[in-house]
């Protein structure tokens, strides 16, 4: 999806530059989607969404990042 908003395109071309450095944390993210799916749940959450990437973020002391939680959401989704 492509935005004419340029601080959009900065942040989700950040967001997929950290998710492509950090392969750790893009394995997490398919880990809990896959527990979700089948499981229906992951540590009380029910749904996979940004509160899920943002919990995980904040749990691994990302803080200070160039993007936020659903900019990396919709990008490991468009991965």
């Amino acid at each position: 999806m492509k935005y004419l908003n340029p601080r959009i395109r900065y942040r989700r071309r950040c967001a997929k530059r950290f998710l492509l450095q950090h392969g750790d944390f893009d394995k997490k993210l398919m880990d809990i989607f896959d527990e979700i799916d089948n499981k229906g749940s992951w540590e009380g959450f029910m749904i996979f969404d940004e509160k899920i990437v943002e919990y995980l973020l904040n749990d691994e002391g990302y803080n200070d990042l160039e993007f936020k939680a659903k900019d990396l959401y919709e990008a490991w989704n468009t991965l």
